[in-house]
């Protein structure tokens, strides 16, 4: 697990790896522990895993991206905090919604998850994100230039 930022990674030569990426690390503490695995029936063997937590009041998140690697791929994709706002122009609570843009390597294109920590119910529960209005507990944008582009998942 690194520093500051908190990514965890595994590194495993010539396999697939594995880095944990949190969206920010503020507040989030993280560690690296031993446990078991049992990658066949009736055998366990000693194994590293991470464990993150956060505390606070209210509703408490923590983002992360999973990232995969291909053997011997380390590059990270570019990971960012988005700020949601109302359609009124006041910004969102943690609580309420959270946004994390992200940008795999080597592509031109950012995409941007929107995650709504309760359904709307009206019209007044819509979101304004990177200047797009957008309605749903989770919506996937895709920004591309000047190109924007909505899915709605849920």
């Amino acid at each position: 697990m690194e520093g500051e930022s908190l990514i965890c990674r595994t590194t495993t030569l010539g396999e697939a790896n594995l880095s944990i990426i949190p969206v920010t690390a503020d507040g989030l503490r993280g560690e690296v522990g031993e446990g078991m695995i049992s990658s066949e029936y009736n055998l366990l063997e000693p194994n590293a895993n991470a464990a993150y937590s956060r505390t606070g009041k209210g509703c408490i998140s923590m983002m992360q991206v999973l990232y995969p690697h291909r053997p011997g791929d380390t590059a990270l994709p570019r990971v960012r905090k988005v700020p949601v706002y109302r359609h009124t122009g006041e910004r969102v609570h943690d609580g309420q919604a959270e946004a994390c843009g992200i940008q795999l390597p080597g592509m031109e294109e950012e995409f941007i998850l929107v995650v709504s920590h309760r359904a709307p119910s009206g019209h007044y529960d819509s979101y304004v994100v990177q200047g797009m209005q957008i309605f749903g507990e989770i919506v996937l944008m895709t920004l591309h230039g000047s190109k924007k582009q909505a899915t709605v998942i849920i």
